[in-house]
């Protein structure tokens, strides 16, 4: 399945680095953003929302909602988003979700 700019994302619950989500309860009337960024600790997945986390009062004031959706657990973003903050000086405020699947399971 493939979502395009414009489509409506399916629902779904997940736990996030904010607690649970229910996306469609969470997302309400508001426009949102879904990014995507690789596992945590990659350079990517470090540059993305430290960006995102500069940009959080522009995505607010355009009433935006952010939702970051990465292949690791919760515990281990919440680690990654200290080290963003710290090393960006920023404040990643967004949730990012949880992947859920057993390790052995995951890409390589």
């Amino acid at each position: 399945m493939s979502l395009h700019l414009g489509d409506l994302a399916p629902d779904l619950t997940q736990d996030s680095t904010m607690g649970p989500i229910q996306f469609r309860k969470w997302i309400g009337a508001h426009w949102a953003l879904l990014f995507s960024p690789p596992a945590d600790h990659a350079p990517a997945g470090t540059t993305e929302p430290g960006r995102v986390g500069k940009l959080w009062e522009a995505f607010g004031r355009r009433d935006v909602k952010v939702l970051a959706v990465s292949v690791d657990p919760v515990d281990t973003h919440r680690v990654g988003i200290k080290d963003i903050d710290e090393a960006q000086k920023t404040h990643v405020d967004c949730p990012i979700l949880g992947d859920q699947r057993p390790q052995g399971l995951r890409a390589p």
